[in-house]
């Protein structure tokens, strides 16, 4: 965008080289008479898509951290993960193909020597995904140790010296903190530092598998 800003701003006798699109589309309109159009759609889809995969990786957090705060007073949370499970399983395989893709394009850039440019591109993309996967299944790592912690306070709590009623509450919390409890997503997920390792290794294996594909 800038050489063309700068033709206008600052004309030269030949016109500055042109930067190609960041992101290769298709129109099937004239892409230089309609660059600037282009540009300004690109732009746009993407801010919105950014915005929209970053709030909701913000409210599962915000749920996650409610549903920790449920567990110190001894109340439960399926209610809030059953409402996000969904949109969770959808940003599992998002993130994993992304990963993928921009791992592969990393390799490629390396190996053609494409510009320093795109590199960093594909770089800094990787690290925002890895990051975004590491607090989602952090905050589910959370959420797993605060049942456990419910679990343990009461198994060591002087249930002897409260009154009948109260040793049959703590007996209930017994009861119901010795079953595991995890943020499980569609059954094929548990939301934890392993899952986030899991996702990881399946993200380079799937980028192992496309690498083996353009041989």
């Amino acid at each position: 965008m800038w050489p063309r800003i700068l033709d206008i701003v600052m004309p030269m006798n030949e016109s500055r080289p042109r930067i190609t699109m960041p992101i290769p589309t298709e129109y099937f309109v004239d892409q230089e008479k309609y660059f600037y159009l282009i540009l300004l759609h690109l732009n746009v889809a993407t801010c919105i898509g950014a915005t929209a995969y970053i709030a909701t990786g913000t409210m599962l957090i915000t749920y996650l951290k409610h549903a920790c705060g449920m567990f110190k007073i001894a109340r439960f949370a399926e209610l809030l993960i059953t409402n996000f499970e969904g949109s969770f399983l959808f940003l599992i395989a998002v993130s994993v193909c992304c990963l993928s893709l921009n791992l592969f394009r990393i390799f490629q850039s390396v190996t053609f020597g494409n510009s320093k440019e795109e590199l960093l591109l594909h770089f800094l993309i990787v690290a925002i995904i890895l990051l975004y996967m590491f607090l989602a299944n952090y905050a589910g790592q959370e959420i797993t140790d605060h049942n456990n912690h419910v679990f343990s306070t009461a198994y060591n709590v002087r249930w002897y010296t409260a009154p009948l009623s109260i040793q049959k509450l703590i007996l209930f919390l017994l009861q119901r903190g010795s079953k595991t409890f995890s943020l499980n997503v569609g059954g094929l997920f548990a939301a934890s530092l392993k899952c986030f390792a899991s996702l990881t290794s399946a993200s380079i294996s799937y980028f192992t598998v496309i690498y083996s594909t353009q041989q």
